[in-house]
């Protein structure tokens, strides 16, 4: 799996989904990583390293797609204010992702 918040945000996009298909989407990446997380627990004795290199990574991604879900669906996660303040950057494709959602649900609509 990876991690990679632009990558799975471009995949949503082409995907076109509702905002509620779309958060829940986001909510089940969420945890696919953390489950993904969980499995590499058995690395934190042995290259602890790596352990805490991959978790950092994950905690970010999450956090994002935290925000993410945050933005888009109606019932909001918990969000690490630590790892969001320095993402900031990404709030503004979240945005417009968000905008596309919006005018592409006000063009079904007609």
């Amino acid at each position: 799996m990876h991690f990679d918040f632009n990558q799975f945000m471009d995949a949503l996009e082409q995907e076109g989904l509702s905002r509620q298909e779309a958060g829940m989407r986001i909510y089940q990446e969420v945890r696919k990583a953390e489950n993904q997380k969980e499995g590499f627990l058995d690395q934190a004795q042995e290259r602890p390293e790596f352990y805490l290199e991959i978790s950092r990574q994950i905690d970010n991604y999450v956090a994002l797609l935290k925000l993410a879900h945050n933005q888009i669906s109606p019932t909001p996660q918990e969000l690490d204010q630590e790892v969001f303040q320095a993402e900031q950057p990404e709030l503004e494709r979240i945005k417009q992702l968000l905008e596309r959602i919006k005018e592409a649900e006000r063009r079904s609509r007609t």
